[in-house]
């Protein structure tokens, strides 16, 4: 079997890429295999005329990944996807279709496709089965096997992925039962992410629990995500909090059987005031509260000093005007850090890597890294990568450079489960890609709970901690009436709280009051008054004022309180 790639998207967002498995090279046609369809990939032109489409597969629900889908349909490829995935595609593509002249032909889609949750074998010497990724509920990388002189060998696609779980659905897993000896490798990275997403649930959690009607502006999956995480942060910590998620959101939730909680989906709403309320958590879509859901919500709060909008926003997105109410904004990107993306080549010690997802230098830097053949090209040239039962080296490398690798790397020769299998029928058990509904684990979703449980955990709880007490001080009003617990505020915050309030309260008495001056009345005659300024007055001739009269003497001393 000789198989090759070809970046399918090279100067766009490079995710995109067409993978070819030539059993003969005799043979008229050769089956390809287009891993996700993103925005500029055009298969019919990457395709020769003896070549036809044997299937697409789709890692998961974000528009970079789905948004060609339609257009790159043919030869009556299936679409393989995870099961997730494949629940949620309808409403997701419905709501891109209104928002977008990108996406077309939904109907197409849904028809063509397959959901996986395990092995499928398209063409004859050639499998797949999905494998979870984390990154976002029901994301899935893919392993692909070919036969090979009556052996398989294993290529991996990432796709985007996490070692964190996301929404309860599972992180990526390198204990895989197979040996992976190609793996295309989404090399995008985010070295704040598990930061950055704690300090955001913690900035949430903080406003709601100090009265405020808290508004969450994120993208679907990421809405339904941060739902799961403060539903179930809430019954953690045994708080009050409650979650309302609306619109598209909703809907995804509802697809995707989701029950958690502390938390609402109201798919539709007519009165914004019946999903905003005080202590409450609202979350909608888009993240740029300017239209749809989060837009009809942020019109309402947006003049209330009360009220808290957070955006959850992907990276160099918009942010909005400045507004009356608190507003804070966090990038939160669900990728790897540099070091992770280190372990998993580590792990997995295969032959051949071939970064997607990244141009120029920020994919070069992955050359000459790994004892492996590192493919970081960023064009839409042919390259094969496995030949005559071998695997391939770059062109460009030197005899020195092929021999380390293949002393180093995962061409050893050791035998794996998966190459010991006569057939395509075999089952290969891999991880499975379901959402884990028991294990609910916040740590493993990217939540630092040693920072959440100290600056979240109920008032009564620090107080009676010794070892709390040093770094967070109970209010005398944090048990309410009722009976109910409230997040706890440490010293820091709530000296910064106070000050800003103080701040606030000033600028609104100075509008109400504006500056208080001393005034002689002086009768000018004609019915005319004046009021004569006593001191100096910063004001110019022909300036409207509004005056408030207060009795004073006949002499023009101060008015008696």
């Amino acid at each position: 079997m000789n198989v090759s790639y070809q970046h399918s998207n090279p100067y766009a967002s490079n995710e995109s890429f067409l993978l070819r498995f030539d059993p003969d090279r005799s043979q008229t046609q050769t089956a390809c295999i287009l891993v996700d369809a993103g925005q500029n990939v055009k298969v019919d032109e990457l395709l020769a005329d003896d070549e036809y489409l044997t299937a697409i597969v789709l890692t998961h629900a974000h528009s970079d990944h789905y948004q060609s889908l339609a257009a790159n349909l043919r030869d009556g490829a299936p679409i393989y996807t995870s099961e997730a995935t494949a629940r949620i595609l309808e409403s997701v593509l419905d709501e891109a279709q209104q928002h977008t002249d990108n996406i077309s032909d939904t109907e197409i889609v849904l028809d063509a496709l397959e959901p996986l949750d395990d092995w499928r074998s398209p063409v004859k010497g050639l499998r797949i089965a999905p494998v979870p990724a984390g990154h976002t509920p029901g994301a899935a990388g893919f392993v692909l096997q070919f036969e090979s002189d009556s052996e398989w060998k294993t290529i991996l696609a990432t796709g985007d992925w996490t070692w964190q779980r996301a929404g309860g659905y599972p992180g990526f897993d390198a204990a895989l039962p197979v040996d992976i000896e190609a793996m295309f490798l989404t090399a995008a990275t985010n070295d704040g992410y598990e930061g950055r997403l704690t300090e955001s649930v913690r900035t949430i959690c903080e406003r709601a629990s100090a009265g405020s009607p808290v508004l969450v502006s994120a993208s679907g999956l990421t809405s339904v995500q941060y739902a799961y995480l403060l539903g179930h942060l809430a019954r953690k910590l045994s708080q009050p909090l409650s979650v309302t998620l609306v619109g598209h959101a909703a809907k995804l939730y509802h697809d995707l059987d989701y029950d958690v909680p502390n938390v609402e989906a109201v798919a539709e709403f007519d009165d914004p005031d019946t999903v905003l309320e005080p202590e409450t958590v609202t979350i909608a879509g888009p993240e740029v509260p300017t239209e749809a859901s989060s837009g009809r919500l942020f019109g309402e709060l947006r003049k209330d000093p009360n009220a808290t909008l957070v955006q959850v926003v992907a990276a160099g997105n918009a942010l909005v005007p400045s507004a009356q109410c608190t507003t804070h904004d966090f990038e939160v990107v669900a990728h790897p850090t540099e070091a992770e993306i280190d372990t998993l080549v580590e792990d997995l010690d295969p032959t051949q890597v071939i970064i997607t997802h990244q141009h120029g230098r920020t994919s070069s830097r992955y050359k000459d890294r790994y004892s492996s053949y590192v493919w970081a090209t960023g064009d839409e040239s042919v390259y094969t990568i496995h030949e005559d039962n071998h695997w391939v080296a770059p062109p460009w490398m030197t005899t020195e450079g092929i021999a380390y690798v293949n002393r180093s790397s995962g061409a050893s020769g050791s035998t794996w489960l998966g190459e010991t299998f006569a057939g395509p029928d075999e089952e290969i058990p891999l991880p499975a890609c379901d959402r884990i509904e028991e294990d609910v684990d916040l740590a493993a979703e990217g939540l630092d709970m040693d920072i959440l449980e100290q600056r979240l955990r109920p008032a009564e709880t620090a107080s009676s901690d010794t070892s709390a007490a040093d770094t967070t001080t109970t209010a005398t009003d944090s048990r309410m009436s009722n009976g109910e617990t409230k997040f706890s505020i440490s010293e820091e915050d709530s000296s910064e709280a106070v000050a800003s309030i103080t701040a606030r309260l000033d600028a609104i008495e100075s509008q109400l009051e504006g500056t208080t001056y001393t005034a002689r009345v002086v009768d000018a005659g004609d019915d005319i008054t004046l009021l004569r300024v006593l001191g100096d007055v910063n004001r110019k001739h022909g300036q409207t004022v509004e005056v408030t009269i207060r009795n004073g003497g006949e002499d023009g001393t101060q008015p008696s309180e």
